[in-house]
């Protein structure tokens, strides 16, 4: 039952940082490109900051969201022996 609700969690959760990640994005461009308006730059120059802007905080979002993901799949052991392999004996463990 545990860990049907860790996995709507792990949906939701996905799901909200990809939205604020994207919101995130589009302000930062934004406040970018009207910053260098404000300091007297081309318009074409300014939406080009504003573009990079926004493709880099991209870019980090969805960086920060397979992080996510990844740590969420390193909590469950289920999901970390498929991501990783099999697991090879401990020999420290072994018993005679």
């Amino acid at each position: 039952m545990g860990s049907v609700d860790k996995a709507a969690g792990e949906a939701f959760l996905a799901s909200a940082w990809g939205s604020l990640g994207h919101r995130v994005a589009v302000t930062g461009g934004s406040f970018v490109a009207l910053l260098s308006l404000f300091h007297h730059v081309p318009p074409s120059t300014a939406a080009l900051r504003g573009a990079g802007t926004w493709f880099a905080l991209l870019v980090v979002a969805r960086l920060g969201g397979f992080a996510l993901r990844h740590a969420f799949r390193l909590d469950d052991p289920k999901k970390q022996d498929s991501a990783e392999g099999p697991r090879k004996p401990d020999p420290s463990q072994r018993t005679p």
